[in-house]
C-alpha cells in the first residue's frame, strides 16, 4: 500500500469516526515515527500534507482536512 492509503486507515479514519476531529497529539495527527529527526519530520509533514491535498477531494475527508 502507498503512503495514503496507509494514512487514511490509520489516521483519517478513526479521526473521522471520532466526530471529524483531528488528533491533537501532533505525533499522530502527522503519524510521526517514534524517533524525531528533522530531516524525517519535514519529509513526513510534506507527504501528509500532500495526502490531505489529495483526500480533500473526497467529500468524507472535506470537513475534516479543513479543520
Amino acid at each position: 500500500m502507498g503512503f495514503d492509503e496507509d494514512y487514511q486507515r490509520e489516521v483519517l479514519e478513526p479521526a473521522r469516526a471520532a466526530g471529524d476531529q483531528p488528533p491533537e497529539d501532533l505525533r499522530l495527527r502527522y503519524a510521526l515515527p517514534d524517533r524525531l529527526d528533522p530531516d524525517a519530520v519535514a519529509a513526513r509533514v510534506r507527504l501528509v500534507r500532500q495526502c490531505w491535498r489529495r483526500s480533500r477531494g473526497q467529500l468524507k475527508y472535506r470537513r475534516l482536512i479543513d479543520r
